[in-house]
């Protein structure tokens, strides 16, 4: 009977250590993640794990054999595994000698131990910001370890990725450094390592606002952010967009400006322009004869790409300054009868106006919008008919020392005021109706006039534009 006993107890404690062999499970998870997450990074490097303790991880376990210890292994090399933490936390379980050499035990088969981030990176292997660490646990003085042999492996990656480089462009046919409607802006970057778009580690962010496409590039350091102009703010391109490396480490900062300087600016509007014309006629900027210039003045809301094109009576290339990207230009011309310009009012075309987004105006511009204009005259004015009479009290055909010798006469078109002799002395001339057009002059004669003599008479003039007629005389 004792025999009995004796092997049921055997058996038993058999069976039970059999049980927590195949009923084991070991889980390692990093500070403030799950135990899918199999990274150790910054995040995790400062977050609170389950013992309490800032960084490091919490390994859990079931089904452990009570009556064994149980020691906590981790590798820096993939190869050769030590044991020396100088301190845990038990949240289940216990700790021998307060978990210095990674020692613990389980209670009622259960464990739950934590390591911070201060005592990893104390260990002598320990190796810096960058490697991998793989986790096991083995049970004391047997070959048996847990989850694996090989235990889980996780990369140390405590360095936040930057950006090396990064540029921005359009595909504005006109400047890649404005865009405007339907054109596409471009934001390219090379990170200082791999970076990853997989949820929920995506770029994110916008372009002025708005979404864009990610695209990638020959590396998982090389990325590009596109948006398509739509109603994006006319200005420059505004950007803000977060990253992540491989490990999920986010960006040391997001990304609001390019390395190399380079900006787009949005402008979606058409460009307007005032015109206004004028000449250097001496008389009025509004007429122009032979050797006066004419000055289209061009004043354009906006810089433009290039000078516009511009043509002034029949001069299809007058002389246009600046001939670059300006806002105001001025498109000169001296008018000639050789040149086939034809009398009455100047007129002229501007196109091809495009400002720096490719933006143009539909149609050429033809007239000013101040209301100048410049009249082109080159045709002698002619006086027409001449009629002289003095206020003599005998006879208006006479004159002596004292009388008033008036001449009378009109032009075809308006003059500006002639000279006038009579006798050989200037007279004094007047337009009374103020046409301009219907003149008269007079004279006062005196002692130095001859006797007995016709009174001569010379008239000089010219239109408003300067043109000089035959003088009149009779």
């Amino acid at each position: 009977m004792f025999n009995k006993i004796k092997i049921f107890k055997i058996v038993f404690i058999a069976l039970l250590s059999l049980s927590y062999l195949v009923a084991q499970t070991v889980n390692f998870t990093p500070a403030g993640q799950g135990t899918d997450y199999m990274r150790y990074n910054v995040s995790t490097s400062t977050a609170a794990n389950s013992g309490g303790l800032t960084g490091g991880f919490t390994m859990t376990g079931t089904a452990f054999n009570d009556f064994n210890m149980y020691i906590l292994q981790f590798s820096f090399d993939g190869t050769s595994w030590n044991t020396d933490v100088s301190a845990m936390v038990a949240t289940t379980g216990g700790l021998v000698a307060g978990g210095n050499g990674g020692r613990f035990t389980s209670t009622d088969g259960n464990a739950q131990i934590s390591v911070s981030h201060e005592v990893l990176a104390a260990v002598s292997t320990w190796p810096g910001n960058d490697g991998s660490i793989r986790l096991r646990i083995n049970e004391s003085s047997t070959t048996n370890y847990y989850p694996t042999a090989a235990g889980i492996t996780w990369p140390i990656d405590l360095t936040r990725p930057s950006i090396s480089t990064s540029s921005i462009v359009s595909n504005n046919s006109t400047n890649t450094g404005y865009a405007t409607t339907n054109d596409v802006i471009t934001l390219s970057i090379t990170a200082s390592e791999n970076l990853m778009n997989t949820a929920p580690y995506i770029f994110n962010g916008n372009i002025s606002g708005l979404d864009f496409i990610t695209q990638s590039g020959a590396d998982a350091t090389q990325w590009s952010f596109a948006s398509t102009v739509t109603t994006h703010a006319e200005a420059t391109v505004t950007y803000d967009i977060a990253y992540y490396d491989e490990n999920y480490n986010l960006g040391v900062s997001s990304i609001i400006s390019t390395t190399d300087g380079t900006t787009v600016i949005v402008d979606r509007t058409t460009p307007s322009l005032d015109v206004s014309i004028a000449s250097n006629n001496s008389n009025s900027t509004s007429l122009a004869k032979e050797g006066d210039q004419i000055t289209l003045t061009i004043s354009a809301t906006e810089t433009l790409n290039e000078a516009p094109t511009v043509t002034i009576m029949n001069e299809p290339n007058p002389t246009v300054t600046p001939p670059a990207s300006s806002r105001d230009y001025t498109a000169t011309h001296s008018p000639t009868d050789a040149n086939g310009d034809e009398e009455g009012t100047v007129t002229f075309s501007i196109s091809n106006v495009k400002d720096r987004a490719g933006n143009t105006i539909g149609s050429a511009i033809v007239s000013t919008n101040d209301g100048t204009s410049v009249t082109f005259d080159i045709t002698a004015p002619v006086v027409q008919t001449i009629t002289s009479s003095s206020n003599n009290t005998y006879s208006s055909a006479r004159a002596k020392e004292g009388d008033v010798v008036t001449v009378s006469f009109s032009s075809q078109e308006k003059i500006q005021t002639p000279t006038v002799l009579i006798a050989g002395e200037a007279a004094v001339e007047t337009n009374a109706n103020g046409d301009q057009v219907t003149w008269t002059a007079t004279k006062t004669m005196d002692a130095e006039d001859d006797d007995d003599d016709i009174v001569d008479i010379s008239i000089n003039y010219t239109d408003l534009a300067g043109n000089a007629g035959v003088t009149k005389t009779q």
